[in-house]
């Protein structure tokens, strides 16, 4: 009968001939698998093939004074993960989105805030925050109505909202403060989005508010429409 497993010695042999293997953790831990190479056998097609199978993050190891230079930090200020992993904060191509977003903070008068911009897909990024025991005493959802990702994924509010909420209300401790949502598309209305913060935050008390999100227009006073929006508090 044939071993599930190659050996050590065997997975060693073809990480140094340039070759993927694929690790797998321990069921009590994430239990997931992962594609691992040697960094230096890399290359473009690699890559590509780690990008658009694995759909995850690509990681690689490195040092502490090269994380400084490049300003890199690590995901949580205090590591409360269970295996203490260091794991720094994603870098992505997002480059417009995460600029408007300083942008927009500056603008609030938040430039010098302690914000982390992380651009990763939301449901993959909740789902690994709560593996690794991270909880937040607050979340804030603005979530688009329209998505597709660099290897086909689509998001369309209305069949995925639900489940985004789902895993997000997980992630909140036991004493949470507030959830909100904003959404911008004539699907979802007010009513709506308050029902789901209450199936949602079933137990947990608290009073929800939900209305619409607009613009004032300072010529005649009126308030231009552009998204709904939905709070739980505490």
């Amino acid at each position: 009968m044939n071993e599930p497993f190659d050996t050590i010695e065997e997975t060693l042999a073809d990480i140094a001939a340039g070759k993927l293997v694929i690790v797998t953790d321990d069921e009590n831990r994430e239990n997931e698998g992962d594609l691992v190479m040697a960094a230096s056998k890399a290359t473009p097609q690699t890559v590509n093939m780690m990008i658009r199978h694995a759909r995850g993050l690509i990681c690689v190891p490195t040092v502490e004074h090269q994380l400084r230079r490049l300003g890199i930090s690590q995901m949580v200020p205090e590591n409360r993960e269970s295996q203490r992993t260091a794991f720094a904060v994603a870098v992505d191509a997002a480059e417009g989105m995460v600029k408007w977003c300083r942008e927009n903070a500056a603008l609030s008068g938040l430039a010098k805030a302690p914000i982390r911009y992380i651009a990763d897909d939301c449901l993959k990024f909740v789902r690994r925050e709560y593996k690794r025991g991270r909880r937040y005493d607050a979340i804030i959802m603005d979530p688009p109505t329209y998505g597709r990702g660099s290897t086909g994924e689509m998001w369309k509010l209305e069949d995925h909202l639900w489940e985004l909420m789902v895993e997000c209300r997980a992630l909140l401790t036991e004493s949470p403060l507030f959830f909100l949502l904003n959404a911008y598309t004539a699907r979802l209305s007010p009513t709506v989005v308050a029902n789901l913060l209450s199936e949602s935050m079933t137990g947990c008390g608290g009073t929800i508010t939900a209305g619409e999100v607009g613009l004032s227009i300072k010529r005649d006073g009126k308030i231009l429409p552009c998204g709904i929006y939905g709070r739980w508090e505490a």
